[in-house]
């Protein structure tokens, strides 16, 4: 598990393009064959879309900013999770593989984002096939 926090800070250049990508989304996300939306409370909303054999976070949508962020890329890599959002004490007993899987952000398996909950939500990032890590 981690934590996953809004983001908040922003270049003025990673600002527009979050405000465009929200823009875009919002216009096409309405095709439930390309996407699944979900409210998460507190006025954020994920975009999941098909990545391998899975539903998968894919974008997170700020309708209090009116802007979105890349969650994970289209090859199932979480660009939106930093080294300081993962317990990496909690990995010290798992095998070197799974480790690596952590640290180069490869969610390959089932991926969740829970509901906002004072600006925070769970994520569940599955890094072993059969669910034990």
């Amino acid at each position: 598990m981690s934590i996953f926090k809004k983001p908040e800070s922003l270049s003025d250049n990673n600002r527009t393009y979050a405000e465009k990508l929200y823009r875009s989304l919002i216009s096409s996300a309405d095709n439930t064959k390309i996407y699944q939306r979900e409210n998460l409370c507190e006025n954020m909303e994920v975009i999941n879309t098909r990545v391998l054999d899975y539903w998968k976070p894919r974008y997170l949508l700020n309708h209090n900013t009116l802007r979105a962020y890349e969650f994970m890329n289209s090859r199932s890599h979480l660009v939106g999770v930093r080294d300081s959002d993962i317990d990496w004490n909690s990995l010290r007993n798992i095998p070197e593989k799974y480790r690596f899987r952590v640290s180069s952000r490869d969610a390959i398996f089932p991926t969740s984002i829970y509901k906002f909950k004072n600006g925070v939500a769970e994520v569940c990032w599955q890094i072993n096939p059969n669910g034990r890590y």
